[in-house]
């Protein structure tokens, strides 16, 4: 197996990318059979869509089992990814939920600092997540950055977010005793961190969407936290609004 340098470096920083890991053509295909997809009741009513609105603008937010909904996006589910998720985690692996996250123009609000492990509620956190930028993206437009090392911790308690699609976050403060990397990732990118890794973004200030799907790589060994899933529960049932 290659990538041996990349694992020791997702080991010692909790994050790695793997430039241009998936083929152009599909990013594309991706893209362009998104901006055509129009049938959006069904997964707006099952609560898989959100949108983000303001004034005259509207965007998507966040799209779960977009794979589901638009097949294209089935092609990132691929043995690559996979393959790299087994090695980095060093056992069998399957994969979760696929979902897109995007930052509308204008109007696309931050990324809480958070642990994709306080969502997951896995025990061991024996978890990658493949983030797969669908365009260009740096700090200007919403880029997600890491806090290096932080994968060490154990999951964290956060707090109830009132930012859509994001229903948990972490006091940013923490950030300031870390490192941060901020990549400028292309199309086709592939950064596979942590499930502890600690992450955030910036809002996005362009003129373009900042599109982007994450593909979390779940160890065979680990099973569900019930008293972390429950913590959870309770940040996501504020987050949408339900008492």
């Amino acid at each position: 197996m290659k990538y041996i340098q990349e694992k020791t470096e997702f080991l010692e920083n909790g994050v790695v990318i793997i430039r241009q890991l998936i083929q152009n053509n599909i990013i594309e295909e991706c893209v362009a059979e998104l901006k055509k997809f129009e049938n959006r009741k069904i997964a707006q009513d099952l609560g898989h869509l959100l949108l983000d609105r303001q004034d005259d603008v509207e965007s998507i937010k966040y799209f779960q089992y977009i794979n589901v909904y638009i097949k294209s996006f089935n092609k990132l589910l691929n043995s690559k990814i996979l393959n790299i998720g087994q090695f980095f985690l060093d056992q069998d692996v399957y994969f979760s939920p696929m979902g897109l996250h995007n930052k509308g123009p204008r109007i696309g609000t931050i990324t809480p600092a958070h642990q994709d492990n306080f969502y997951s509620c896995l025990t061991p956190p024996d978890f990658v997540t493949a983030y797969i930028p669908l365009m260009p993206m740096a700090e200007y437009n919403g880029g997600i950055q890491y806090a290096l090392g932080s994968h060490k911790l154990d999951v964290l308690d956060h707090t109830a977010s009132s930012v859509k699609a994001f229903s948990s976050g972490l006091d940013s403060s923490i950030i300031s005793t870390y490192s941060v990397l901020k990549p400028d990732l292309k199309p086709g990118d592939v950064v596979f961190h942590h499930g502890n890794t600690i992450h955030f973004a910036n809002e996005n200030k362009s003129l373009d969407e900042r599109y982007a799907v994450a593909i979390g790589i779940f160890g065979v060994n680990t099973s569900v936290d019930v008293d972390l899933k429950v913590r959870y529960e309770k940040n996501f049932q504020t987050n949408r609004g339900i008492s």
